[in-house]
């Protein structure tokens, strides 16, 4: 799973909530790369509950798929909750966590 530094929609988050669902399905692990300026507004409460939504399926999985964060620019807000929920986090250089 990705993130390219642009805002994250609600069909941004429910794909990586079926990835999640993929990977405990096979044992497969999952690596995030976190980088993004937040939450694309326009996407109102449906966003809020999409996160909601992926931070449960995170802490679903945990323990089951292993899970590495790589945080790459900016991860902040429910982002930068789920990247420390991860098995292990790796943070650039130059990246923000906030």
């Amino acid at each position: 799973m990705f993130e390219d530094g642009s805002p994250v929609g609600v069909q941004d988050i429910e794909k990586n909530i079926r990835v999640l669902e993929m990977a405990a399905e096979t044992g497969a692990p999952v690596v995030t790369f976190y980088d993004s300026t937040g939450a694309k507004l326009e996407g109102g409460l449906d966003l809020l509950n999409a996160n909601a939504r992926l931070t449960a399926e995170i802490a679903r999985v945990s323990g089951v798929v292993p899970q590495v964060a790589v945080v790459t620019g900016t991860c902040a807000g429910t982002n930068a909750i789920n990247a420390a929920a991860a098995d292990v986090c790796v943070m650039a250089e130059d990246a923000e966590r906030s």
